[in-house]
């Protein structure tokens, strides 16, 4: 690819620049037009979570802010310089402050070609530099507008939009695989179980608290540290790590993305101790996720967005407590008591009154028999996805970098 073909060109010469209203939140109704604010721009994509509506009464005295499908969405605040298109069904759509649109002027330029462009880590770091603020960046649109980019003939355009395009695809398919697993073994869960509502083969049952009674479940983190929460300087590049509701990942503690504490640190906070094989559970804020701790580490220290469950395998295995605890009954037990509150949480209290089914160990360890195979399948496609995504990092930067 001849790259003495390629020009810099300002990203306003190629595009117009659209800055978004300050909607005022207690007009929001249940159903309307959707306003797109910050939280709805992610890296390379938009999210419809927690959607907030505007009335379609309002159309007519919003018309300059309304947007159109594949508008180009880029984040003015906090994680600067997030890209995502938006989709149809997204529609219709306006744009809140501090979210910038871009819509291209000409045909000159491949909309997607821009994109992959921008969505790239080269741009975003870029965006972080040059904006301002510590404790929250912000980035001017006039920066944004002035912000040269290489742009090749589109015929160059296009074959790089075709390469990139195929390593995406590639991997939103083993996703979709590992979704399909997901899938597959809450189905073994139902088939060997049965609805833990109905209990149709009349399991035992008992509440959290009687299973911690018991000796069933013995570790139940009461939510206390037992010392100071760690402050950010108090965090350092190696030591005993430190893991929240973030970490969890497809079931399991991403430990890419952990922070660390001194061994004097963790040793004020001894009543956030987890360890291998706990089962966690995210109560507070992000509310829901559970995960299986694998860990060589002696400990980890879990903040207090986590709840730790350490079963006695003699009566209860960690993989089918795992299990278990990501049924749509489980699901609509801490449900209820979110609703109760007066935030995202499930206080300590409240799990102790979930109820907990205790089928045969025997049956259990065919459950996790199978349920571990599948985890092998799944690691299988996580190491292809991490070789597809290095690949594509690879030639994001050869164009891009």
């Amino acid at each position: 690819m001849d790259r003495s073909k390629w020009e810099y060109k300002k990203l306003g010469d190629i595009c117009m620049l659209l800055n978004g209203f300050a909607f005022k939140s207690e007009k929001y109704v249940d159903n309307g037009i959707r306003v797109m604010r910050i939280t709805n721009v992610q890296k390379g994509e938009i999210v419809d979570d927690d959607p907030k509506f505007y009335p379609m009464s309002s159309q007519s005295e919003i018309q300059r802010y309304m947007l159109k499908e594949n508008d180009l969405l880029v984040s003015l605040t906090g994680n600067v310089g997030r890209v995502g298109l938006l989709q149809r069904e997204l529609l219709p759509a306006a744009l809140n402050q501090r979210v910038a649109c871009l819509r291209l002027k000409g045909i000159s330029t491949d909309l997607r070609y821009l994109f992959h462009l921008m969505n790239s880590d080269l741009f975003e770091n870029e965006c972080i530099v040059n904006s301002q603020g510590i404790a929250q960046k912000n980035m001017s649109t006039k920066w944004l507008s002035d912000y040269k980019l290489p742009v090749p003939p589109l015929s160059d355009q296009q074959r790089i939009v075709a390469e990139l395009d195929c390593l995406n695809e590639m991997i939103a398919v083993k996703q979709e695989q590992l979704k399909e697993f997901d899938k597959l073994a809450q189905s073994i869960f139902y088939d060997m179980f049965g609805d833990p509502v109905s209990n149709p083969n009349k399991w035992e049952s008992q509440t959290l608290e009687k299973l911690i009674q018991d000796n069933i479940i013995l570790y139940h983190l009461d939510g206390n540290h037992g010392g100071d929460y760690p402050r950010r300087e108090e965090f350092v590049e190696q030591g005993v790590s430190y893991i929240g509701a973030n970490n969890i990942k497809d079931g399991y503690i991403d430990f890419s993305s952990v922070k660390y504490l001194t061994e004097k640190k963790a040793n004020t906070l001894r009543k956030g101790i987890a360890k291998n094989e706990d089962v966690l559970f995210a109560h507070n804020a992000t509310v829901g996720p559970v995960a299986l701790l694998r860990t060589t580490e002696e400990r980890v220290v879990l903040s207090t967005s986590l709840t730790a469950y350490r079963c006695n395998k003699q009566r209860l295995l960690p993989l089918f407590l795992k299990s278990y605890m990501e049924s749509t009954w489980f699901v609509s037990q801490y449900i209820h008591t979110m609703k109760q509150a007066t935030r995202n949480q499930v206080p300590i209290t409240q799990q102790r009154k979930m109820t907990f089914i205790l089928p045969p160990l025997s049956l259990q360890q065919q459950f996790a028999e199978k349920i571990s195979a599948i985890e092998s399948q799944k690691e299988l496609v996580k190491q292809s996805i991490a070789e597809t995504q290095a690949l594509l990092d690879y030639t994001m930067d050869k164009y891009f970098g």
